[in-house]
């Protein structure tokens, strides 16, 4: 495309849309909790056109993806991995030992 008439597209789409560091933010707030289908609606056309935020949310989406398998399997007492009875309870006894001395 011609590089004229991609900036006075993107110009149109900021207009419409969030501007790149808002659509980032929200984009890690959907991660968080739902958001209304208007913002979702905006964010969906700003990455439809902006290749930056677009790669943004790729990489963020397989970040926030490798960490949810990474703690799933990590704590998946089913494989016997996690930790085991007494460490809970070392932890626990910490925690509240912790708080009685704060």
């Amino acid at each position: 495309m011609h590089k004229s008439i991609e900036n006075l597209m993107m110009k149109a789409i900021y207009r419409l849309t969030f501007t790149c560091e808002i659509v980032t933010q929200k984009i890690s707030e959907g991660l968080d909790h739902p958001l209304p289908l208007r913002e979702r609606v905006k964010i969906r056309v700003h990455v439809l056109f902006c290749k930056f935020c677009n790669r943004y949310e790729k990489q963020l989406l397989a970040l926030h993806r490798a960490f949810q398998n990474r703690v799933e399997s990590q704590f998946d007492e089913e494989d016997g991995e996690g930790l085991s009875d007494e460490a809970r309870q070392i932890i626990k006894r910490a925690l509240k030992d912790k708080s009685k001395s704060s």
